[in-house]
């Protein structure tokens, strides 16, 4: 279950906000002007952040038993809370803004929201934030504190990351928070394009660059937009009539999505509120939801998107047979660091619970297939890697966000994905 502390603030509504701001504090001369008008706007619709929503996972880990020992960690992560990735969405608001001429109090939350983004990102476009620095460190912090007899004086841990600076960043924080508990394993890292075909498949894997090329998932989604995705964000920003048409309304409210649920991961007071109503904010996180499943997970259009990790997958195993041998003397840890696009893939690709949903009932994804719970910012995977003293029986812990959700047999002549359920 998610911990989120819920405060209450401007007429009662409640809101969603981090436990450790113990106080909700609005800017005094700008931000927000005023609240979108809803009976009952609900402080649950945090998760319509998406893949923009902080990392809250690490609660409910569930450790192996004392009677098994921890051999092997393999670990696959996605990069910490960062800055906007580009200027694009809060450039396109903007000039719509400064056309519209006279703005209403909610065009000036947009304005302000847009300006203060724009000046707090300046330079910094993609890079990892304080936010997402905590984030990976605490992973780490806990992964060391919950395998404590994993690495002896000797030992060593290697890590990968995808060439995106914020990837390596988040590699340095997690690996430094694990050395800092055992300073005398050997750390190994690296990283760079060598590491694309692993960590960024999505970038050259052929049968999905024609995937992506043939367009089909695109008509799909635009044409779930044009049904789902609502205009009164963008209509609502100015006194004025909106010029756009209805399909540019639909495109810039999805930009302004795409704004407010980024922001959380900058300025964490960032509240939805004034700029959506629950049903809008929801309906555009659908827009967004259905596409990255689309394009990134096994759907009823097409497998290829799921089967563009099998590189990825192979090497994980690889990793873990070479663990299982007799005398094995490797790294005790393999992390490897990159997107929402490598993990989303990857964990459809074992089918984990929530995963993989193969429809073609696109309206069926909420709640089977949600990208929040999925891949939130600082999204995991850990395989740990057990055996019994007593009987020599090896075992696969699966780990989703530090939470338990799979356990196997494990046999090294087997392909991981054939392993029979834990007894």
């Amino acid at each position: 279950m998610k911990r989120i502390a819920f405060l209450l603030i401007a007429l009662g509504a409640s809101l969603a906000a981090r436990a450790e701001r113990p106080e909700w504090i609005w800017p005094q001369e700008h931000y927000p002007f005023a609240l979108v008008t809803e009976p009952a706007a609900q402080a649950g619709a945090y998760m319509y952040a998406g893949t923009s929503l902080p990392y809250d996972g690490g609660y409910s880990f569930t450790a192996p038993p004392d009677s098994l020992e921890t051999l092997f960690v393999s670990h696959v992560g996605r990069h910490g809370a960062r800055f906007l990735s580009t200027s694009e969405y809060t450039s396109r608001l903007l000039s719509y803004l400064s056309r519209q001429g006279s703005l209403t109090p909610i065009g000036r939350n947009v304005e302000w929201l847009c300006h203060r983004l724009d000046s707090l990102t300046a330079g910094r476009w993609g890079a990892l934030d304080s936010l997402g620095r905590d984030e990976l460190d605490s992973i780490g912090a806990r992964l060391a504190a919950r395998a404590p007899r994993l690495f002896s004086p000797g030992d060593s841990l290697t890590a990968r990351a995808s060439w995106v600076p914020r990837c390596v960043a988040s590699m340095d924080a997690m690996t430094h928070a694990m050395v800092w508990r055992n300073p005398d394993t050997e750390l190994s890292q690296g990283s760079g394009h060598r590491y694309d075909s692993l960590l960024r498949f999505f970038d050259t894997d052929p049968a999905y660059l024609a995937f992506r090329r043939a367009g089909e998932w695109k008509e799909v989604w635009l044409g779930y937009c044009d049904t789902v995705c609502p205009e009164e964000p963008v209509m609502r920003l100015s006194y004025a009539p909106s010029p756009l048409t209805a399909a540019q309304r639909r495109s810039l409210a999805r930009d302004l999505y795409k704004v407010v649920s980024g922001a959380r991961c900058i300025i964490l007071t960032t509240d939805w509120r004034p700029f959506f109503t629950e049903e809008e904010f929801g309906a555009l996180w659908q827009c967004e939801n259905l596409k990255h499943y689309l394009t990134y997970s096994a759907s009823g259009l097409s497998l290829v998107p799921m089967q563009m990790a099998e590189p990825l997958l192979r090497d994980i195993e690889k990793g873990l047979r070479r663990a299982a041998a007799p005398g094995y003397s490797g790294p005790k840890a393999e992390l490897r660091f990159g997107h929402a696009e490598t993990l989303m893939p990857l964990l459809a690709l074992l089918d984990l619970p929530g995963c993989r949903y193969v429809t073609r009932d696109w309206n069926s994804l909420m709640p089977r297939w949600q990208d929040s719970d999925i891949v939130p910012m600082g999204a995991n995977l850990q395989i740990w890697l057990l055996r019994s003293p007593r009987s020599g029986r090896m075992y696969l812990y699966y780990y989703h966000n530090e939470s338990l959700v799979k356990r196997v047999e494990y046999n090294p002549a087997q392909d991981i994905l054939d392993a029979p359920p834990m007894r």
